[in-house]
């Protein structure tokens, strides 16, 4: 991903609307998702990496507004055939192959967006209110019209195995939604964990697996 920033940054030189030499040197995807045959990941200044598995293809495209370097949102998510991709400034873009996008700018009515999430039939993106400066909530079926959600907001949403889960501050504060966002009730933290990511699957570490006796040898 480095490298593809890299070569952004050189192939578009001082073009004030690419990615510098020095941004791209300290560039990290912060997330990924995938969809329509392909891994689309965006971090840190704004590009966004589309790879495409089948060709190696990699098309990196400059989001607009995205000057600074924020690890903390989740910035993309793939649902309904489209990737959705977000950040500050209000940026809510939408592309569903990483090369054609629409809505490829800056929002000066909805102010930073913390990150975007799909639930299985909507998208669901937790933004700070330009007026009131509070975490608020959006959702959209094709991510190209928004509707304001009037009900408590997290500021980071992941979506795992139909459960979404969030995480407000401080980051020990931990909720799940059985109903897409609807209704969230508190998890038990009672060790203070810092949550920064969520996965579903088996569990590694742990005891090995029991291995069944050998069978006896047949009796003469």
């Amino acid at each position: 991903m480095w490298a593809a920033a890299r070569k952004l940054a050189n192939e578009r030189g001082r073009d004030e609307k690419s990615v510098t030499e020095s941004q791209a040197q300290g560039h990290w995807i912060r997330g990924t998702a995938q969809g329509n045959g392909l891994i689309v990941g965006s971090g840190d200044y704004g590009p966004v990496v589309a790879f495409d598995p089948k060709t190696n293809e990699t098309t990196v495209t400059k989001m607009a507004g995205q000057d600074t370097k924020n690890p903390g949102p989740k910035r993309v998510a793939f649902g309904n055939g489209v990737f959705v991709i977000v950040g500050e400034k209000g940026l809510i873009a939408r592309t569903p192959d990483g090369k054609t996008w629409e809505n490829n700018h800056t929002r000066d009515d909805v102010g930073d967006v913390q990150c975007v999430e799909f639930n299985g039939r909507e998208f669901l993106l937790a933004h700070t209110d330009a007026k009131s400066k509070t975490t608020k909530l959006m959702k959209s079926a094709d991510g190209l019209a928004w509707e304001a959600v009037d009900r408590p907001a997290p500021r980071q949403i992941r979506f795992v195995n139909g459960v979404l889960y969030s995480s407000s501050y401080p980051p020990t504060k931990l909720a799940r939604s059985l109903d897409g966002g609807k209704t969230w009730e508190p998890l038990a933290n009672d060790e203070g964990w810092h949550f920064k990511a969520y996965a579903y699957g088996p569990l590694i570490g742990g005891p090995p697996p029991q291995v069944p006796p050998a069978p006896k040898p047949a009796s003469k």
